[in-house]
């Protein structure tokens, strides 16, 4: 932004200062919390740029807002390397098919060396790299060399390009336009990555980034035909409580006071050299702010957007309950932080009204404390984490039950539960036999019951099919369906048995040779699983899987350890199968249906 003369002095994150850390919290702890949308122009084209977190735990906020880009710059230091977050992103965005310019920052650090760092990537994340510009570092002096001139870049590119390669090995003279427009095509069709060198501490590497984005990422043009279609990806509420909706806007045209999903406009804000700026329209292909609407959340889509991919980074695996004097206005208060975190989830027990949360980890919590404690003057208290377990079915279970035979309600259902990769709900039961509107009943009582298995953990891995479905023409009601699938469910589950998952981390750590013994005894307490050692000059790199629930708060005792000179990082990875001693019981926050008595008299009471 500076290089683009939105800002007058370069902030940096550590003084509090910067364009996109705007939060008191960002600020005082010297790191991004929220993704923060601005935008600039440069050399006549508009550059939306969306600054994300780099901690693991606020991997929701990066998951967002990279399902909306045109394209990404994967930031990687050139002190610490591939770590295992960033491996992450970069397989998800070519999983979303999104251009990608690799950045190696922190060329100022002691110690850098740029062909380790190039080593790194390498074998970290693709070989496909090509680097634009060479870089020199003599002790302190940094140069750095001018864009699409790298010694080797010709040389490099004919190596991906068969008929630049024939023009190259018969020394035709290839200029330098040629040349960046076959690598412009070849990374918007992602064959390769390029990668550019710099120091944003000491505004080093920052032209030539620029440049290279404005030349080799896809730009699209303003795009006003058709229905409007775009994607809700952020929101936040101004000093009047109003909320700010941020909207990828894909194509076609939004009128201030016009309408959107059923709900009108107030005013729309266009966003421009760091500043939003009221505008009455706004054109597809461009990231604007709405008000008005109180019905769209984040994630929500309008339309059709022919470019826009879902992917999921991660999900919580803690749980904690949280508390103040007044759980009503906590309540509400968690309620508006959801509302811009859809990740935020929460329960409140029905009968002591206390309030769950589930996070990523305690960084996180601590941000949610300090928010509620500075933006509301609330103060709470959290209890001990909790690691979130998940149950999936060991064997086939099936149950039915027939109307006014087994049950009050007006409604026959049958079902069979079984292990799955993923869960999914089918039926066997034609609609021409039991009407759509019945079995849409069936699996809202499915949808829910999943959420509480026999240990009250939420079901994953588990296929459930609808196998017996009858209905009374005269008495029947959806609801009907509803109330009696989750005695039908309960008790086919009860039949399968399930079995505990518990989640699991990919871990990455480089440390020195003279700690590794000590290291891998705590990865052994640990349960760690396939360990891989390999060993680099003065350094151990150690990666493989650790289980959550045994090394929560390792980061620090690793810190300690090392002094605060090692690497250690971690992301979630899948869940897996608990060891048969770990055995974890949660409360039910609904009545459990095999009580059948206990949940029946519940159910008439209510109807």
């Amino acid at each position: 932004m500076y290089e683009a003369g939105v800002i007058e002095n370069i902030g940096r994150v550590d003084n509090g200062n910067t364009m996109t850390d705007k939060m008191e919290l960002e600020k005082k702890r010297g790191i991004s919390i929220q993704s923060t949308p601005i935008s600039f122009n440069y050399r006549d084209l508009k550059i939306n740029l969306i600054d994300t977190p780099g901690h693991v735990e606020f991997v929701a906020e990066v998951e967002r807002a990279m399902s909306i880009l045109d394209g990404a710059i994967l930031v990687v230091s050139a002190k610490e390397g591939v770590q295992s977050h960033t491996a992450l992103l970069f397989e998800s965005l070519k999983k979303l098919g999104k251009p990608i310019i690799i950045f190696v920052n922190k060329l100022d650090r002691v110690g850098v060396d740029t062909r380790l760092v190039i080593e790194n990537i390498k074998k970290e994340l693709c070989t496909n790299i090509i680097e634009l510009h060479d870089v020199t570092i003599k002790e302190k002096n940094i140069e750095i060399g001018k864009l699409y001139q790298s010694e080797n870049m010709l040389e490099e590119l004919a190596y991906y390009d068969d008929e630049l390669f024939e023009r190259y090995i018969c020394d035709e003279k290839i200029s330098t336009e040629n040349q960046v427009e076959i690598l412009k095509k070849m990374v918007e069709d992602k064959e390769i990555y390029p990668v550019c060198y710099g120091s944003a501490l000491n505004h080093l590497g920052i032209q030539e980034l620029l440049s290279a984005i404005s030349s080799l990422l896809p730009s699209k043009e303003l795009n006003p035909n058709g229905e409007p279609t775009g994607v809700v990806f952020k929101i936040t509420r101004d000093y009047h409580n109003r909320r700010q909706i941020y909207l990828r806007l894909y194509s076609g045209v939004l009128v201030s006071r016009g309408m959107i999903k059923d709900e009108k406009i107030s005013f729309i804000f266009q966003m421009k050299n760091g500043q939003l700026e009221y505008s009455k329209t706004a054109v597809g292909n461009d990231i604007v702010v709405i008000t008005g609407p109180d019905k769209l959340f984040v994630g929500d889509v309008i339309g059709v957007p022919t470019d826009y991919k879902k992917i999921s980074l991660g999900t919580p695996t803690f749980r904690t309950k949280i508390s103040s004097e007044n759980k009503r206005e906590l309540a509400g208060i968690i309620d508006i932080l959801a509302e811009a975190d859809p990740f935020l989830e929460y329960e409140i027990d029905p009968h002591s009204k206390d309030l769950y949360l589930n996070l990523f980890g305690e960084i996180q919590m601590e941000i949610i404390d300090e928010m509620i404690r500075h933006k509301y003057g609330v103060k709470v208290e959290f209890s001990d984490p909790m690691t979130i377990f998940k149950e999936m079915p060991v064997g086939i279970g099936e149950s039915a039950m027939y109307m006014y035979r087994d049950s009050p309600f007006a409604a026959t259902v049958g079902l069979r539960i079984e292990p799955h990769d993923i869960t999914v709900i089918e039926s066997e039961v034609a609609t021409g036999h039991l009407p759509k509107t019945f079995q849409n009943g069936i699996r809202d009582g499915i949808e829910r019951s999943l959420r509480e298995g026999l240990k009250g953990w939420e079901v994953i891995n588990a296929k459930v099919v609808i196998t017996v479905g009858e209905f009374d023409s005269v008495s029947s009601t959806p609801s009907d369906y509803r109330d009696l699938t989750p005695m039908v469910f309960m008790e086919a589950l009860d039949k399968s048995k399930t079995k505990l998952l518990w989640p699991v981390n990919k871990f990455y750590i480089r440390v020195d040779k003279k700690l590794v013994g000590k290291i891998l005894s705590d990865l052994m307490k640990m349960k760690a699983s396939e360990i891989v050692s390999i060993e680099e000059n003065d350094k151990f790199i150690l990666s493989g899987k650790l289980p959550v629930e045994t090394s929560y708060s390792y980061e620090k005792r690793f810190i300690s350890i090392t002094s605060g000179m090692g690497i250690f990082s971690s992301v979630f990875h899948n869940y897996e199968e608990a060891p048969e001693e770990i055995y974890r019981e949660r409360k039910r926050n609904e009545l459990d249906p095999l009580n059948k008595g206990r949940y029946l008299l519940n159910k008439l009471r209510t109807c």
